[in-house]
């Protein structure tokens, strides 16, 4: 029984695929000062980017500010994995403000994989 679990598990695990987004905001985030504190959650903070590149807001400024206030109190009390949460929604956003696609966030990749 457990074994099965196990396997679906992986299966559904495997399915999933990261966007390139996704990395971007890894990458800048891990450069923070709190990318060392958040790094046993960058799968949830990938997992959440992913997910919101699909999300339309219709005033992204406000948005986004809202988003990185929940994070800062998240992190002031200790709530680590929202904090992750927060900040990926803020920093897609930031990127789908700018107008930055998967085929661009894999160019910025490239550059900052060779920057390392």
């Amino acid at each position: 029984m457990i074994i099965v679990l196990l396997v679906i598990g992986l299966v559904l695990t495997l399915q999933f695929t990261l966007s390139y987004i996704s990395e971007v905001c890894w990458i800048t985030l891990s450069h923070s000062r709190v990318g060392g504190v958040l790094q046993p959650y960058e799968r949830v903070f990938k997992v959440w980017n992913t997910r919101v590149i699909e999300l339309e807001v219709e005033d992204y400024r406000r948005t986004i500010i809202d988003y990185y206030l929940m994070a800062r109190d998240s992190i002031l009390r200790n709530r680590l994995e929202d904090a992750s949460v927060e900040l990926a929604l803020a920093l897609t956003l930031m990127l789908k403000a700018k107008g930055v696609d998967e085929p661009m966030a894999l160019r910025i990749l490239d550059i900052v994989r060779r920057m390392d």
